[in-house]
């Protein structure tokens, strides 16, 4: 069957930028071993919607050394993570002038999701956006794809072209039953889901 939707990750696809933890670690001079505890439990749970981050992470803040307030790191950290694949943004837009949906699936807390759309106009770019911190599931989970197809309403399983650039995240849309690839870069990207698509 063609592919009638195409469903892309956001970060190191669509998004590009060195992770928060790595930044915020180097630029002042704070081990990471006072910031991954935050990471390995309270920001799992606000990724899908269980906390909200701006409370979650206040207790944390004295530990890194952080005297700003919880709205200025976060403005560090999404901007810090916010450049953008143009030749993406281009390619995306092509697909949906000829026909195609197509839609950004991420595994975010809600805070970096809506910059997502008041910021960088995902609003304006995609069909639709499906945030694990909405969903209340993240990728690979299965309700995750599963929310996704619901969504979809009357297309096909097979009908569905699922993007990532993690392995696990492909394997379980593919358990789910999507059509799904591993993102490895822009040009091979380009390659393969020109055959997808427009060999079908």
């Amino acid at each position: 069957m063609p592919i009638k939707a195409v469903i892309f990750d956001a970060d190191g696809i669509i998004t590009h930028g060195e992770r928060f933890s790595k930044r915020f670690s180097k630029d002042y001079n704070i081990s990471m071993d006072k910031i991954n505890p935050f990471f390995e439990n309270k920001f799992n749970m606000c990724l899908t919607g269980k906390e909200d981050l701006k409370e979650a992470i206040i207790p944390f803040l004295k530990n890194w050394g952080w005297n700003g307030s919880v709205e200025d790191l976060m403005d560090y950290w999404f901007h810090g993570e916010s450049e953008i694949e143009s030749r993406m943004i281009v390619f995306i837009q092509e697909l949906r002038a000829s026909g195609i949906k197509c839609y950004l699936a991420t595994n975010n807390e809600k805070h970096r999701t809506n910059f997502f759309l008041e910021h960088l106009g995902f609003d304006v770019l995609f069909d639709g956006i499906f945030s694990s911190a909405f969903i209340g599931s993240k990728k690979p989970e299965n309700e995750f794809y599963r929310h996704i197809f619901r969504s979809l309403g009357d297309l096909q399983k097979n009908e569905v072209l699922f993007w990532d650039d993690d392995q696990e995240k492909v394997d379980g849309a593919l358990r789910f039953g999507f059509k799904a690839q591993l993102y490895k870069g822009f040009e091979d990207f380009e390659m393969r889901i020109s055959k997808l698509i427009f060999s079908e």
